[in-house]
């Protein structure tokens, strides 16, 4: 098992270092080893800005930097993906300090993340946030050009939220929320955060102010009426709300946007949450109203956008994917060769 590791490992950090000059260091918790580090604090600790840090599932959570402050690429295997013995890579809850900006995260499951400095500069790509991403507390903090892009945000609270910050270059695209963005409410603050083709299940927006809401899907409930007075001055456009709706609500405007109209996902039913466990399907079937009627030409909803990679699979685009490695002989002689068959493939597109 563990050589399998190794060689799975080595062969995705070779295919990373042809196209950069930073160092791979590879991460296993696995008990049989089969990688360059056994934690990843061993592999943060030893890791300059720029290097890439790939991180084998496993059933046991990875115990991060409570404070991670360098400029890393941190990629897993991703949420749901088919593959031989696949299981994801879990990070623990940290705080992302200034100098961690520049970082990206693709195909990690996150616990929670804390962003209580200055920070320019973060991806978050074929995630899952099982708790939330939380953009500080202080007015003297500067948070600003965070993507965070074909995402799952499982908790049924606040998935994105922040009490009061200065927050500007927020994407928000092609993600799953069972629950809310609440950012702070500051009117001659303007927040300038773009969530584009989004589906909220449970969710909806709760506090935001000077912002563009578009291309969304508000599945079970209205979303106006979280709004009070806690939602100002946004653009809410070319959306679609299954249930009534007076979108886009007082102190906002917009235009475009479909209420009291069901979606026809393929395959997502009313009144539910998302869950890993169970299978959902967010195209749109034929004659839904919302296909091709996004403001950019495009379906509404997270299978829509000008540069969607949206999949059920969340696997992370920036590497191959390697389904199922096989030995094909199981003893080796003195100076004998190991056969051994690689089943590997490109992400699911």
């Amino acid at each position: 098992m563990g050589m399998k590791k190794n060689l799975l490992l080595t062969l995705i950090a070779g295919s990373l270092v042809l196209n950069t000059f930073a160092t791979v260091r590879t991460v296993s918790n696995h008990p049989a080893g089969g990688s360059q580090y056994s934690t990843l604090q061993n592999a943060y600790d030893a890791a300059n800005d720029g290097d890439t840090l790939l991180i084998e599932g496993s059933t046991v959570a990875y115990q991060s930097p409570s404070v991670w402050v360098k400029l890393l690429v941190v990629i897993g295997p991703g949420i749901k993906t088919i593959k031989q013995g696949f299981h994801r890579a879990e990070l623990e809850f940290f705080v992302m300090g200034t100098g961690g900006g520049g970082s990206k995260f693709y195909g990690i499951k996150l616990q929670a993340i804390e962003i209580n400095q200055n920070v320019n500069g973060l991806i978050f790509e074929d995630c899952l946030f099982d708790y939330y991403l939380y953009l500080g507390t202080s007015n003297n903090n500067n948070i600003t050009n965070i993507t965070v892009k074909n995402c799952i945000f499982s908790t049924s609270h606040e998935s994105i939220y922040s009490s009061s910050n200065t927050i500007s270059n927020l994407l928000i695209t092609n993600c799953l929320f069972n629950g809310s963005v609440s950012l702070a409410v500051i009117t001659n603050n303007p927040v300038n955060t773009i969530i584009d083709h989004c589906v909220f299940l449970w969710g909806t927006i709760e506090k935001l102010s000077n912002s563009v809401v578009k291309n969304c899907v508000f599945y079970n409930v209205d979303p106006v009426f979280y709004f009070g007075n806690n939602v100002l001055n946004c653009d809410f456009s070319n959306n679609i709300c299954r249930l009534a709706s007076t979108l886009p609500g007082p102190n906002n405007f917009g235009s475009g946007n479909l209420t009291n109209t069901n979606p026809n996902f393929v395959n997502v039913p009313f009144n539910t949450y998302y869950s890993l466990t169970k299978t959902f399907n967010f195209n749109l079937l034929p004659g839904s109203l919302g296909i091709g009627t996004a403001n950019d030409g495009s379906d509404i909803g997270v299978h829509g956008g000008f540069a969607n990679t949206f999949t059920e699979e969340f696997e992370p685009k920036v590497t191959p994917i390697i389904r199922v490695v096989q030995l094909q002989n199981n003893i080796v002689g003195p100076n004998g060769s190991i056969n051994i068959e690689i089943q590997a493939g490109k992400p699911a597109q």
